[in-house]
């Protein structure tokens, strides 16, 4: 722009004399001008506008309480201790739909509950794989939602227990998904805050009867009664998960408060666990480039 300005202001023969009239700028020179100035503004917009996360990773470590551990088929109390809990999720774009993302986590818990001098020692573990559709995204604000396959394995083990002194849990269920995500700047940093909830819906459970050993199952393969059918009414469950996603300079520290109730119950039996904890971890992001590049990893 200033070299046509120029051209038509000064002379070829004294630079900065302006020794004739500046007359009306030609057809030509706009064009050409417009062509240089399209040209230029490609690869500016090229590096403003930021490719949506590809992938992104999270993992995260933390402690948290556990306020209700009952299992009636080990003990008639209920338990209250502490837990250690581990998370990790992924999150991927579908590439060939851009409304469609996947995501996979797992959520790995053990503690100790107490009830008086008895105690008990649990773990537990879930993962889920979920197909989650934008729905609404809307001035930072973007809100998921879809189907899910839940999978809960762990196990409650009582030592002052002699003929079982631990039971086992698995569980299988589809389940529905949704997710609430906000994004912002805090101190001129990215920030994510966003809420997952987890809700089976069908599936089947493992659970022997009161009565019913596990030398009788395995041993003598009586199996009858040890699976049953799961519906919110016997199996109301959820799981729950507030993140807090802060890009630093290095790296994206994550903030994460999961709170999580497996529970369910038969007409001899029933069990109860409720974890509430909180994490601190942290996540990267994979951002496509080009179709010819490489992914690489940059900060959220």
């Amino acid at each position: 722009l200033l070299f046509f300005v120029f051209r038509r202001l000064v002379r070829a023969d004294s630079f900065f004399v302006f020794s004739r009239p500046v007359g009306p700028v030609g057809f030509g020179e706009v064009l050409r001008l417009g062509v240089i100035l399209l040209l230029l503004s490609l690869p500016l917009q090229a590096q403003e506008l930021r490719p949506e996360a590809f992938v992104r990773q999270g993992w995260a470590v933390g402690v948290g309480i556990v306020p209700d551990c009952y299992d009636s088929y080990l003990s008639p109390n209920t338990f209250g201790g502490y837990s250690v809990d581990i998370a990790a999720d992924s999150w991927r774009r579908s590439a060939d739909n851009e409304y469609l993302f996947h995501q996979s986590s797992e959520r790995l818990s053990g503690g100790f509950v107490s009830h008086g001098n008895a105690a008990e020692l649990f773990v537990s573990s879930l993962t889920t794989r979920s197909w989650a559709f934008r729905l609404l995204d809307a001035d930072g604000f973007r809100l998921y939602a879809g189907p899910q396959a839940l999978l809960r394995v762990g196990a409650v083990y009582n030592p002052q227990n002699t003929n079982n002194p631990s039971n086992a849990k698995v569980g299988l269920h589809a389940a529905a998904m949704g997710l609430a995500e906000y994004r912002s700047c805090c101190w001129g940093r990215p920030l994510r805050v966003s809420y997952q909830l987890d809700l089976p819906l069908l599936g089947a459970f493992f659970s022997p009867e009161y009565t019913q050993s596990y030398y009788e199952i395995f041993s003598h393969r009586q199996m009858r009664g040890t699976v049953h059918a799961a519906t919110p009414a016997n199996c109301f469950s959820s799981s729950h998960a507030v993140t807090l996603d802060l890009s630093l300079r290095a790296a994206t520290l994550r903030l994460q408060l999961l709170s999580d109730v497996d529970q369910w119950h038969t007409p001899t039996s029933a069990y109860c666990l409720t974890r509430c904890a909180v994490a601190v971890g942290l996540v990267r992001t994979l951002y496509p480039l080009t179709a010819h590049e490489e992914t690489r990893l940059l900060p959220y």
